[in-house]
């Protein structure tokens, strides 16, 4: 018997494919892993929360 076909499931995954041509560059290796968990903070937002530790 022949094997079934899921066209829905192939237009998707060729949708997938040819928009990861259009997103942006993430680092790679550990850097990427980082920055998911933490965002970095501003300097403004450090400063300011230092500042208020100190009063």
């Amino acid at each position: 018997m022949a094997k079934r076909r899921n066209p829905k499931k192939e237009k998707a995954l060729r949708n997938q494919a040819y928009a990861r041509k259009f997103r942006k560059r993430t680092t790679t290796g550990r850097m990427q892993r980082r920055f998911q968990q933490r965002p970095p903070k501003s300097e403004e937002e450090e400063g300011a929360a230092t500042a208020a530790d100190t009063d």
